[in-house]
């Protein structure tokens, strides 16, 4: 059976001036919210075959 999982993007750090968004780094907090997606993925067996993502 196929399945979607939809995840949020982790939390960024505030945007310099003139920053784009897709240039802004994981702050400490986005960082453990991918480590504990990656987790999660992994305890549930999940492979994703495919990865859609918006640039920012």
């Amino acid at each position: 059976m196929r399945q979607l999982i939809l995840l949020r993007h982790a939390h960024a750090e505030q945007a310099s001036t003139g920053q784009a968004d897709f240039d802004r780094p994981l702050s400490p907090r986005g960082l453990a919210e991918a480590e504990a997606a990656g987790a999660w993925l992994a305890e549930q067996s999940l492979l994703p075959d495919r990865v859609l993502c918006s640039p920012a």
